[in-house]
């Protein structure tokens, strides 16, 4: 008995005190630059590393348990991939990212990473290699169907069509047309439109599939006339279908971010409808963007949640989730303002930190900031086209 009193010990040290110390104690040898065009060479080097690995950067679990203790000994001892969070968005951001740096540098050891990770992902007639069971995964589809775009290889348009069917059939609540962040949970979340309108407008097109963009415009129609304080323009966490009740925060920065990532996929693709239906969501998106202004911590960057909070300090993934909804609404980036928000978040190996962690469920929030793939993802694809 003594024994095993000894091991949880050493257990809970090793996997819970440890890591706590090493983030409070712990000091990032931060680069110095003037012009942040200077040190993408670093920051795309350190993404391709990070895409390689198997273990996820990106904090995922804020829960103090014995089980989560046990499954991370686990995973550390048998060198195993934990696959809830390896087939999750972080990792396909961090693709994206690293495509969009592919089409401006044409550099070919970039695709041939990308393209080898994502032989693990699906075979070589596009069948899906992991089960398909949240819908963060859409992001995926989002992936193949930029490959398809470069390499004209159809096993790529094969992995997206089946990503699109997996979406219809398993998370599609059919009678309002909404797709499900949870397939069993009759909730909506602010995070699906981020993930799966970017997804669903280019399938739409790639697939020449009108239906999904027309699924798309009903998710943001659905969640701004439900989910959204008029007022201020700013979404609920998400909408309780059952009970007909906004739920979580107004002032989650990275849950804004998500709605802002949809509906400037939307605004990207209004050349390309016949419909006033894009005109709103384009007069919606400006609006928010001039609220966001305002609601800068030093005129700079944003933080974890908006206004009179006890942190004021940078949250890189919301504040990069918006300037990368930007670039896609086609709207112009300060590259001077970019440079200086960024000051002390990238180290001299090129990762960019001071990232909140993975979000555990509405009204709790990850009290963790470190590196995530999502995070470095955008800051690649940010750097690749301004």
């Amino acid at each position: 008995m003594l024994y095993i009193l000894i091991l949880l010990v050493i257990i809970l040290f090793v996997l819970n005190i440890l890591p706590l110390l090493k983030r409070k104690y712990k000091k990032e040898s931060i680069v110095k630059f003037q012009d942040l065009k200077r040190i993408k060479d670093l920051v795309v080097r350190a993404s391709e590393s990070m895409l390689s690995s198997n273990k996820v950067k990106m904090s995922f679990n804020d829960e103090d348990s014995l089980y989560v203790m046990l499954s991370g000994l686990k995973n550390k001892i048998i060198n195993r991939r934990n696959t809830y969070q390896y087939y999750n968005f972080p990792r396909a951001w961090l693709m994206i990212g690293l495509l969009d740096e592919y089409e401006k540098s044409g550099e070919v050891n970039i695709l041939g990473n990308v393209e080898g990770q994502c032989e693990k992902l699906i075979d070589k007639e596009g069948r899906l290699l992991f089960k398909f069971n949240k819908i963060d995964q859409s992001l995926f589809g989002l992936v193949f169907l930029r490959l398809f775009k470069i390499t004209s290889q159809t096993k790529y348009l094969n992995g997206a069509n089946e990503i699109y069917q997996l979406v219809c059939s398993d998370f599609l609540l059919e009678t309002e047309q909404l797709v499900l962040y949870r397939k069993e949970s009759k909730v909506c979340f602010v995070d699906t439109l981020g993930m799966v309108c970017p997804f669903l407008y280019e399938y739409s097109v790639v697939a020449k599939c009108p239906e999904a963009s027309n699924l798309a415009d009903k998710q943001l129609n659905f969640y701004i006339e439900n989910a959204f304080e008029k007022e201020t323009h700013l979404p609920f966490h998400a909408y309780d279908l059952e009970n007909g009740l906004k739920i979580g925060p107004l002032n989650w920065s990275r849950g804004l971010a998500w709605f802002l990532i949809g509906l400037s996929y939307a605004v990207k693709y209004s050349n390309q409808a016949e419909n006033n239906q894009y005109k709103t969501f384009e007069q919606l998106y400006d609006t928010i963007n001039s609220k966001l202004e305002t609601l800068k911590v030093k005129g700079l960057f944003w933080p974890q949640f908006f206004a009179h909070t006890n942190d004021n300090s940078i949250d890189t993934s919301a504040t990069l989730m918006f300037y990368y909804s930007r670039l896609i609404a086609s709207r112009k980036v300060d590259f001077k303002e970019f440079n200086a928000l960024l000051q002390g978040s990238i180290n001299k190996k090129g990762y960019i930190f001071n990232s909140t962690g993975d979000t555990i469920y509405i009204n709790k929030y990850s009290r963790q900031k470190g590196y995530s793939e999502i995070t470095q993802g955008l800051l690649v694809s940010i750097l690749s086209n301004i």
